[in-house]
């Protein structure tokens, strides 16, 4: 049981990591203009409209990536095939999502994919992983 819950544990930082190396690069090819405040809600706001889709397909992929590695980690630690960890993880990162999304308005199609993708690829990632 301990170990199911450190699998967790180290599945979402591990995902948050990823997220987060993801969203950098992001800021690299598409920075915020000078002297933009990140605490400002309509500046922000105004920031995720000039961002092209693909910079937003970027974040979705990070997204993916991140939740498959931690299902991947969660399947690796725990030493079990038991998905409940990989669902209790996808439900984390999946409300982590939905707080992300509203806290900063994004388009229709970036809303369903981005709420629908961290469950799926934390589920892949806890299933690919085989035993030798």
């Amino acid at each position: 049981m301990l170990r199911k819950i450190i699998a967790v544990i180290v599945g979402i930082v591990a995902a948050t990591l990823l997220f987060m190396g993801f969203e950098s690069i992001i800021e690299r090819l598409y920075p915020l203009p000078h002297g933009t405040d990140r605490a400002d809600h309509a500046a922000m706001e105004a920031y995720v409209k000039t961002l092209p889709s693909t910079a937003l397909i970027l974040v979705l992929a990070g997204w993916a990536v991140g939740s498959f590695i931690c299902g991947l980690l969660i399947r690796i630690i725990a030493r079990s095939a038991d998905k409940t960890p990989a669902y209790i993880a996808g439900l984390f990162l999946t409300t982590a999502g939905i707080v992300d999304i509203f806290m900063v308005p994004h388009p229709i199609w970036f809303i369903i994919i981005g709420i629908l993708l961290f469950i799926p690829f934390t589920l892949i990632g806890h299933s690919l992983y085989r035993k030798k």
